[in-house]
């Protein structure tokens, strides 16, 4: 069993919805939402393991879990 650990710095754009508004079609059953869009860019912290099982000189099994961390969001992911 191997791991391998890799970190560093990324430049991150986060982007979010927001204010959603239903508009509805005047003398019909349809609408659509409007939506503001805010984006923020920040640095981010990127922490990414990958652990290594081998099972045979040719065959292997790797997970590799990754946590970004920055102000605005936390990202965690297999």
């Amino acid at each position: 069993m191997r791991l391998n650990l890799s970190f560093g710095l990324a430049f991150t754009t986060v982007k979010r919805s927001e204010n959603w508004q239903f508009n509805a079609v005047p003398f019909s059953s349809e609408g659509f939402y409007s939506l503001d869009t805010k984006k923020n860019e920040t640095v981010s912290l990127i922490i990414n393991p990958k652990i290594e099982i081998p099972l045979r000189s040719f065959l292997g099994i790797t997970i590799s879990p990754m946590v970004q961390l920055n102000k605005h969001k936390t990202y965690v992911g297999v």
